[in-house]
């Protein structure tokens, strides 16, 4: 959807990979045999002709298709806000919240704030 001041995305996918016969991975943590899920969400608002609000969120689940045990799953929420300070200049502040959960790596949770300038000479 995408409208005067929104723009609203959805997407989906699945991912089934098999290997060739004989040709097992030598890489330890790769999913020769995998099922992989993810879907996402990304909405976007336009606060005013310079200032715009971003939220991004993002789901990944990959699956071993020989051993159940195997199984990584990662959510992904993100919020940015862009603002043009300047016909050179641009300032975005971010934040991101990242839970990856599995059993084949350690799992962990990642928190990040970040802001970017922006300047064209």
């Amino acid at each position: 959807y995408s409208g005067i001041r929104e723009t609203f995305t959805v997407t989906i996918g699945y991912r089934k990979q098999e290997a060739f016969a004989g040709n097992a991975s030598t890489i330890a943590g790769v999913f020769e045999d995998s099922r992989q899920k993810n879907a996402g969400v990304i909405w976007a608002h336009r606060l005013s002709n310079t200032l715009t609000l971003n939220y991004n969120f993002q789901f990944v689940q990959t699956e071993d298709l020989k051993t159940a045990l195997r199984q990584t799953t990662q959510r992904q929420h993100s919020l940015n806000t862009t603002t043009r300070l300047g016909p050179r200049a641009t300032l975005s502040l971010s934040a991101r919240h990242l839970d990856l959960q599995s059993s084949v790596i350690r799992g962990y949770i990642e928190n990040i704030v970040g802001c970017n300038l922006e300047m064209r000479f």
